[in-house]
């Protein structure tokens, strides 16, 4: 929609005291709703008098008929005369969607960039509105505010944030930020599946401080207005009709990243955390404190795996690692409004404490080893870790130095992991891990690893064998 500029000035534009247009065919119909509210509202004779061309305008635009919708729109009308500071010259009215209402009293009103939007957007007029800029006074704050206000609105180009407002951001960037946070909150209403927790916050210059309860820069403007309550009902149902009419327009401009958490974002809600305490500096330095995310580290990192170790053992623990990213790939690529966000919240929660589970285990079933190291059995754990992590670069080839240390670890891994042969029983040893086809095919790497370890161990066997046979041999 673009803003409807004619060539003709504004004297081209008939308004009368009540409307711009003519309404005598409907008047006598009109006034008799009127009289007939009056008398079932009990309504003083001056004050339908006073306001009489208010109700017949309002009726009229409303294109109401009969008495039941008119008594409801007479009585809501009413309650606004009564209850507020306007009058009824010069004023614009709006009721509930399908009931709506303008009121221009004189010709000077149409100089209003808000005005003129408002006739353009409610489309009343039985033909478009024409007009001149002529009468726009210059530099105006208020109709600064309104043209970037509704240019936003009606703008083709793309929406990449809400400016927050300072002092120095000129009228015409306030209104197009405040028409910016209008859209959010219609996109946000209009998917209602997606958590609040996943939008980003908008900057409290736009939105308000709801702790202060300070009013958002669009309220403070409507403020300038008698009647501003009916006029920002009538705005709101405006721009609400203007999206569900343009939401695949409106849609397509959004850039989403900007508003809507992705993946990664959202998965950040559930990492764990530690709070970090820095003093400032001097005697009087406050101490400040931040949040620092923690994340597990990968059992295949740990200081207690060896080089050749290392693969084999992302390959049976690291799953949730893989899963999370491929979750993470397969949700970007949904369209930001169609995303399941709980569904995907529920999974990530359950791949990170699989993270967490496995890195657990592993140090756990790890970290007491030493068959590989020169130390005796009463050395501390620290002294064992340190000495274990000079071996982890070192050691990339299967050896008979760490097969105990090996053996035990993968034992252990295959209860903790539960890795089942094909018959559904967890595997208890090397030997049967081998002999299990199924393991060849899950877990290559592992496999050959395992493979390697055994062709040590089964060397050794006939080593110690062989001596024990010539042993014998000398005996004879």
């Amino acid at each position: 929609m673009s803003d409807p500029k004619g060539k003709t000035s504004n004297e081209d534009v008939k308004v009368t005291k009540t409307t711009g247009w003519s309404l005598d065919a409907s008047r006598k119909a009109i006034i008799k709703l009127v009289l007939k509210w009056k008398i079932a509202r009990e309504v003083p004779d001056d004050f339908v008098k006073k306001h009489l061309e208010t109700f017949i305008s309002v009726l009229y635009q409303a294109q109401v008929k009969d008495n039941d919708t008119a008594v409801v729109l007479l009585d809501g009308l009413k309650q606004d005369l009564v209850g507020g500071s306007q009058t009824s010259d010069n004023k614009l009215w709006g009721f509930k969607e399908g009931a709506y209402a303008i009121l221009c009293s004189n010709k000077c009103l149409l100089s209003s960039v808000l005005i003129r939007n408002i006739l353009k957007l409610t489309a009343l007029s039985k033909t478009p509105v024409t007009w001149s800029d002529k009468d726009l006074v210059e530099n105006s704050d208020q109709n600064n505010f309104w043209s970037g206000f509704f240019s936003e609105l009606y703008s083709v180009g793309p929406l990449k944030r809400i400016t927050p407002i300072t002092n120095k951001t000129s009228m015409y960037a306030t209104g197009v930020a405040c028409m910016r946070y209008e859209i959010y909150n219609l996109i946000r209403k209009d998917s209602k599946q997606i958590g609040s927790q996943y939008w980003y916050p908008v900057d409290t210059s736009v939105s308000g401080d709801p702790i202060k309860k300070t009013k958002k820069y669009l309220s403070i403007f409507l403020g300038t207005y008698a009647g501003s309550a009916l006029l920002s009902k009538l705005i709101t149902q405006c721009l609400i009709r203007y999206h569900a009419t343009y939401k695949e327009q409106i849609g397509k401009r959004v850039v989403f990243a900007s508003f809507l958490k992705d993946a990664k974002a959202t998965v950040a809600l559930f990492n764990r955390y530690k709070v970090e305490k820095e003093k400032g500096k001097g005697k009087k330095g406050k101490t400040t404190e931040r949040r620092v995310i923690i994340k597990p580290t990968k059992p295949s990192r740990l200081a207690t795996i060896l080089a050749v170790e290392r693969a084999s053992i992302a390959e049976l623990t690291e799953s949730a690692w893989s899963n999370l990213e491929q979750l993470i790939v397969d949700f970007d690529k949904t369209q930001p409004l169609l995303r399941n966000y709980d569904s995907f919240a529920k999974r990530a929660k359950e791949l990170i404490e699989q993270q967490w589970d496995a890195k657990q285990k592993v140090l756990n079933a790890s970290k007491f080893r030493q068959g590989a190291l020169d130390l005796p059995k009463d050395a501390k754990t620290a002294t064992k870790i340190l000495e274990m992590r000079k071996l982890t670069s070192t050691i990339e080839i299967p050896s008979k130095e760490i097969l105990k240390d090996f053996e035990t670890l993968y034992v252990t891994l295959f209860t903790k992991f539960s890795i089942k042969n094909s018959e559904g029983y967890i595997v208890t040893d090397l030997e049967s891990f081998h002999s299990t086809p199924l393991m060849k095919k899950s877990y290559p790497i592992t496999s050959k690893l395992v493979t390697d370890f055994l062709e040590i161990k089964s060397s050794l066997k006939r080593s110690v064998e062989g001596k024990v046979d010539d042993s014998e041999n000398l005996d004879k």
